[in-house]
This record gives structure tokens, sequence and C-alpha cells, in this order.
């Protein structure tokens, strides 16, 4: 990695661009390390993957403040913070396609190793659920195929557990497979988790808290 002995000042400056503007990396990269030919393409690839990697764990570290569950990220918690009545948050688990269905919109965070049960619990001590709808909490469907065979999903108990607990009498709506992923094209975020369990998949939709309870 001689290149980058030589180009160590050019690299922290495309760190810096990257960090102000990550829309157009490669372009840049190109521009900043004119000397960078086929055969250290690698090397630049690796450096770029490792900060992209570094920025998605700054993203997800763990908060620590007085009454804020501590598995909930500052991005989760402005997203949070952000979203207005009725704007839907996506819990997806580790094989949902996050990345392409975001590229459709919906802003993505990270919360790779953290299970769905575990971000609910955690979010649902801060986020009011809708009570304007019949359903403010959705799973994704079984297919045919997996009915057929009594496939069992026991998350989905997991999350009525969660769900009623926080005060939700409503029960989990089910969301065919693709109307699930035109859904969620459509919701604010899309949370994607380490989740493994099948059709853990998971839609919240916000609701209002009454003045009198505003502090």
């Amino acid at each position: 990695m001689k290149v980058f002995d030589r180009n160590k000042k050019l690299f922290f400056k495309f760190v810096k661009e990257t960090r102000s503007d990550q829309s157009n990396t490669a372009t840049r990269s190109r521009d900043t390390f004119p000397c960078v030919n086929k055969d250290d393409e690698d090397h630049l690839t690796l450096l770029k993957y490792i900060f992209q990697e570094t920025e998605t764990i700054t993203a997800a570290s763990m908060v620590v403040l007085k009454g804020i569950p501590s598995v909930l990220s500052p991005e989760l918690l402005y997203t949070l913070a952000k979203m207005g009545h009725g704007d839907e948050l996506v819990l997806a688990d580790a094989n949902f396609p996050a990345s392409s269905i975001c590229a459709c919109g919906p802003k993505e965070i990270r919360a790779d190793g953290l299970s769905i049960p575990q971000l609910l619990e955690a979010i649902l001590k801060l986020l009011p659920l809708d009570t304007y709808v019949s359903c403010p909490a959705a799973v994704m469907d079984l297919v045919d195929s997996d009915k057929q065979r009594g496939l069992a999903v026991p998350v989905w108990d997991a999350y009525k557990h969660l769900l009623y607990q926080a005060g939700s009498q409503s029960h989990l709506e089910t969301v065919e497979r693709f109307a699930f992923y035109e859904r969620a094209k459509k919701a604010y975020a899309i949370v994607a988790t380490g989740e493994t369990a099948l059709y853990g998949n998971l839609i919240l939709k916000k609701g209002v808290i009454p003045a009198e309870q505003l502090q």
C-alpha cells in the first residue's frame, strides 16, 4: 500500500470531502487519487469500505442517557422525533432488502446485531402508536407454501406481548409479501436489524401525544 503512504494527506482530504458529501464518492476518489492505478484500486476500495463501516458503527453506537434505552442509536432517536402522525417505521429482519427499498425514498438506519423484539421494546417506550387506525402494527404475511406446511412464527407472539404491554389492544395486521415491500417504500425510515426469525419484519405507525401529556 505504498501509494497511500505517499498520498496520506490526499486520503484524509478524501475522507473529509466524503463526510461532507457522500453522493459523489466514486467520482471524487478518482479525482483525488490520480496516481491510483488498476492494481491499487482494491486498496482504495478497502479503505473506502473501512471508512463507511466506521461511519455505520458511529451511527449505530448506543446512547447513554437517563431514561433512554441504550439500544436506541442517536440516528434512530432523531428519526423517531422527526416522524409525524401517520408516518411509518419498518423494523426489518436480516433478510429484508432494506438498502434496495431505501433507494426508493425511506431513510436507512443500521441496527446490525440487534433483534427486533429488543428494539421494539425500547422504541415503544418513546413512540406513541396510532389510535386512529384499526391496526398500528403490521407484519409480512406468510407465502402460500409456508401456510400449507403450517410454518409457525413465534416472533409474532413476542411482538403481540410487547405491543399489549405498551397499551395497544389491536391485533397485528398481516400484509402480503409484495404489498409489504410496496408499503415499506413509502415508510419514513427502515431499520435494518440483525433479526434472524423468519417473517420478522414489522411496520409501526406513529400516533399522537395529547397536549396534556407533553412535558
